[in-house]
């Protein structure tokens, strides 16, 4: 049968056609399987939690929040008016996992309702503000999040960029009070994108006062804090941690909201809840509490590794020729660091390359610079440690070099990464 694009297919849903798909999809797996992943976006679900995201249980819905459903017996639960079957054994792995992040986070209460970062920002706000509030957030061009403002604003808050100085990678204290002397913020989001050093949440909260919520997007360093290898926010005056757990902290795609104390935690799950989710996606929550577990037993191992790997490869790199953005002679005090293209390359350019020979980052702007952001969190779970960071420097540099499709470099990578067939810092050692 002779291969055919998407575009190509005739939608007749013939058993060729389903064929075709079948194809198709097949190669986007078999591209991702065998390149090297260092987008800062991803992380590496453990094969034990990947399995959990398709069995039975998948398309029952769970409601509500363990501590505070009412399970008459092992057939019947009421939450939130409604009559149902329970998932007993859902609601104990759910209770296992939030008394987890209690010690991890440090955190009073915790929702792991939410179904990605963004909707756990729309969660957050739109349970913690009201119509009408002015909210800070990073600017997109300093790292913050690109949707962050327009959403704001579809929520009927008023957004304003928080006083940034690009030099340190960090927020404008001096500007910061003034701004709030000013605007009087209800809340300050703090969404950098890529967060190479700690915010100084401390001192921010002296400059702002005890009203103003300080909510920190840890999307980024959510597995570093749960491992203790990067400040925990809340210890240092947030009111709110959250993000999404599929980057530093390798689960499903979903999210969670740990909360500095139960007043604020009440009124946001009542509102939750009530107005921004229903199912939470059983199989992924299930994922996910599982992914919790992992993280409370080797999260401390694994954290210490994404930082060593990101320290590596961003050093190898330099001994190739290439330039990193650096903070006093520092590249990173996280899993993530950035690249600077070599001259007469844009940082498409680079990225679009790279690509080409199986090795995947993503390009975008910071500060007005054309910039790679490179993340470890992905190549650690598949156990690389730091020689396999200078091996992957070698591989880069081949692929800048090279001419052409690139096909030589793609297959040595391809080569390179059989060696790396297992999960690391999982509970696939035991099963």
């Amino acid at each position: 049968m002779v291969e055919k694009n998407f575009s190509e297919i005739s939608w007749d849903w013939d058993l060729d056609s389903i064929k075709d798909i079948a194809q198709q999809l097949a190669k986007d797996e078999e591209k991702s399987s065998t390149g090297i992943s260092l987008a800062a976006y991803e992380s590496c679900l453990s094969k034990f939690c990947r399995s959990l995201l398709g069995g039975p249980l998948y398309d029952r819905y769970h409601l509500g929040v363990a501590g505070y459903r009412n399970i008459d017996d092992q057939y019947i639960s009421l939450s939130e008016g409604l009559m149902r079957m329970s998932l007993p054994s859902v609601s104990a792995l759910e209770q296992k996992a939030m008394t987890a992040c209690r010690g991890m986070y440090r955190a009073e209460a915790s929702d792991l309702r939410a179904l990605s970062g963004m909707h756990a920002l729309i969660c957050m706000v739109g349970s913690l503000t009201e119509p009408g509030d002015i909210i800070f957030s990073v600017a997109p061009v300093h790292g913050g999040h690109a949707a962050t403002s327009l959403l704001l604003q579809r929520l009927g808050r008023i957004s304003r960029f928080i006083p940034w100085s690009p030099e340190n990678h960090s927020f404008d204290i001096k500007r910061i009070r003034e701004e709030c002397r000013r605007y009087k913020p209800a809340m300050i989001l703090l969404d950098l994108g890529a967060t190479l050093f700690p915010l100084p949440v401390g001192m921010l909260r002296a400059a702002v006062g005890q009203k103003c919520i300080i909510a920190y997007d840890a999307s980024h360093t959510m597995g570093l804090i749960a491992g203790d290898r990067f400040p925990n926010p809340l210890d240092e005056g947030a009111n709110v941690l959250f993000g999404n757990t599929h980057k530093s902290f390798p689960g499903p795609q979903k999210a969670m909201i740990h909360f500095v104390d139960e007043a604020l935690a009440k009124r946001a799950r009542t509102m939750i809840g009530k107005a921004f989710v229903s199912s939470q996606h059983t199989g992924d929550s299930i994922a996910l509490y599982m992914t919790i577990l992992e993280m409370q037993m080797f999260g401390r191992q694994y954290a210490s590794a994404m930082i060593a790997n990101a320290l590596q490869l961003a050093s190898s790199l330099e001994n190739m020729g290439f330039s990193v953005l650096k903070r006093g002679g520092i590249t990173t005090e996280s899993s993530v660091f950035w690249v600077i293209p070599p001259k007469g390359m844009t940082s498409n350019d680079l990225c679009r390359q790279l690509m080409i020979c199986g090795i995947y980052t993503n390009a975008r702007n910071l500060h007005g610079i054309g910039l790679l952001r490179v993340g470890t969190q992905y190549v650690t779970r598949q156990g690389m440690g730091k020689p396999a960071m200078d091996q992957i420097a070698y591989l880069w540099k081949r692929a800048v070099d090279s001419k052409g499709d690139g096909r030589e470099v793609r297959d040595d990578v391809s080569e390179f990464m059989r060696q790396f067939t297992k999960i690391e810092y999982s509970f696939d050692r035991f099963i």
